[in-house]
């Protein structure tokens, strides 16, 4: 304990003990103040963060009281182990938040930045294969693996596994991220810790009780504040014993493909290949669009035109006669969800009568269906439709058709359209 000081006091000495470097902390003493009466987020990092040090000083105190025992018990170990991993993961993200938050010239520009689409994916299956190894007679110990997905300061830690007798290390577990932007970046890290699971012989425990019982863990001071008292303390705590084996990243390149290529250091025991489910959950597009638009229906060489009010929301498209009919919820006399059209969108529609005119081309589900009723996504199973759309004016038009085109983009780039190729072009 440092003693009590003034809030804004204790708030600057806390900052100057995250970062090593002088200038640094200068820096953030010089503009904390300012910051945070207009940066709400920063205040909630700093809470967040004094909170994780308070659970890293309980996890540390729990495992050296176990390290400490007469008989220390691997899976107490293990476990406590752990979560002192979390919750230094978790520390160091937080930390490395409010860093990036604190030299971003622009940072009220940059964090408060409404990304037009996010989206929701689920990770799930992690399968590693690993280099086949002598495993030696009567081995004491067993390698232990920890997986861990973050993004921001989102932290997610699989459960405890091992490497099977197929020499394949597998996590199970599913993991669930949200409000992921279009350029998200999900960092995935593997730790591995090496315990004794297996008893010593009768000597070497005779051996062990005329040695001095002491721990060879490394150590290292945080520095928090206690907001009930406006405290700034001091703890000393143990640093986890699980170390780094493997790290790569996932980006929604990876959604749809269960192989991905990594590059684990030379000496490492995984193959250079991991296979992972990354599916998509949902897509908020956050389109809202509606108006006045010229229908057309082509019949033969015949388009027969009707002014009709559209509306786009999300990937539905819908269609009625009439503003009102959407407010009183009516059901429309046209729908389809953008999943199934085709892309590019056609803007330029040659030998037609009305000028800004586009195409939206979308298949649509035949009667075909299997045994159990459910119509099948295969090609041949649609039908093609095309429907043509004429806009009041030039504004009308850059409207309607830049928010088709950037929706359908996202949509493809997220793998959320059923056909990615231009099939029924010549159709």
């Amino acid at each position: 304990m440092l003693g009590t000081y003034p809030f804004n006091y204790c708030s600057f000495v806390s900052w100057d003990v995250l970062f090593t470097d002088l200038h640094e902390a200068k820096y953030l003493q010089s503009t904390y103040s300012q910051l945070s009466k207009s940066d709400e987020m920063y205040l909630q990092l700093k809470k967040i963060r004094d909170a994780e040090c308070v659970k890293m000083n309980q996890a540390s105190n729990a495992l050296l009281a176990i390290k400490m025992k007469d008989k220390c018990e691997w899976r107490e170990e293990l476990v406590a182990e752990k979560i002192l991993l979390e919750c230094d993961l978790r520390n160091k993200l937080i930390v490395n938040k409010i860093r990036e938050l604190k030299y971003s010239e622009e940072y009220s520009q940059v964090y408060k930045k409404q990304w037009p689409h996010k989206g929701s994916i689920s990770v799930s299956n992690f399968e590693f294969d690993v280099k086949n190894q002598d495993k030696p007679k009567n081995n004491k110990h067993t390698d232990f693996y920890v997986l861990a997905l973050s993004h921001g300061t989102t932290l997610n830690m699989s459960k405890i596994a091992t490497v099977n007798d197929e020499n394949k290390l597998v996590f199970n577990d599913i993991f669930t991220l949200n409000g992921l932007e279009d350029n998200f970046v999900v960092n995935v890290e593997v730790y591995t810790l090496r315990l004794k699971t297996k008893k010593d012989n009768k000597l070497s425990i005779y051996r062990s009780l005329f040695k001095k019982k002491t721990h060879n863990c490394c150590t290292s001071k945080i520095y928090y504040e206690d907001v009930n008292v406006n405290e700034l303390l001091q703890s000393e705590i143990l640093s986890p014993s699980f170390t780094p084996c493997v790290n790569f990243t996932l980006t929604k390149h990876q959604i749809g493909n269960n192989a991905l290529f990594i590059s684990p250091p030379t000496e490492s025991k995984f193959r250079n290949y991991v296979n992972v489910n990354v599916t998509v959950n949902s897509l908020d597009l956050g389109t809202d669009l509606s108006g006045f638009l010229t229908w057309g229906t082509k019949q033969d060489a015949v388009i027969t035109w009707e002014r009709k009010w559209c509306s786009l929301k999300g990937s539905s498209f819908s269609i009625y006669n009439y503003p009102q009919d959407e407010g009183y919820d009516r059901d429309p006399c046209e729908s389809f969800n953008l999943e199934y059209c085709l892309v590019p969108l056609v803007k330029e529609v040659h030998n037609c009568p009305r000028k800004r005119t586009f195409v939206i081309k979308t298949g649509r589900p035949s009667t075909f269906r299997d045994s159990e009723g459910i119509t099948l996504r295969k090609r041949q199973n649609f039908v093609l439709e095309k429907f043509y759309v004429s806009a009041d004016n030039n504004e009308d038009y850059k409207k309607w058709t830049g928010t088709l085109e950037s929706t359908l983009d996202t949509m493809r780039d997220w793998k959320r359209l059923v056909f990615v190729d231009d099939y029924y072009t010549t159709l």
